[in-house]
This record gives structure tokens, C-alpha cells and sequence, in this order.
């Protein structure tokens, strides 16, 4: 595999991995609050949609 595509493989799973943990805290805590399961769900996602993407350079 290239050094490319290994480098933009390994940006992807960080993406994945901070969407993943953000939607996981954000659906968290709107439980606590009492929200509902759609509820939850759209606080997720709207951590999702807000989230700011700059990750550390790996090159």
C-alpha cells in the first residue's frame, strides 16, 4: 500500500473515531437531561455537524 493512501486511511479512522466519540458524549448527556431516544439522537448528530475536523498533520 502507498504512504498516500496508508496517510489518508489513518486520517479517515481518526475522523471516524473523534465523530464516534463525540456522538457518544453528546447522546450521553442529553440522557442525563432527560431527553428522549430522538432527542438524544439529534443532539448527536448535532455534535456531529458542529464538530471541528482539524486533526494534527501525521506526515
Amino acid at each position: 500500500m502507498q504512504k498516500s493512501v496508508r496517510i489518508s486511511i489513518s486520517r479517515a479512522e481518526q475522523v471516524r473515531a473523534l465523530c464516534l466519540q463525540t456522538a457518544r458524549q453528546a447522546a450521553e448527556e442529553a440522557a442525563m437531561l432527560g431527553l428522549c431516544a430522538e432527542g438524544q439522537l439529534q443532539a448527536a448528530l448535532s455534535a456531529i455537524e458542529t464538530l471541528d475536523l482539524e486533526l494534527p498533520d501525521t506526515e
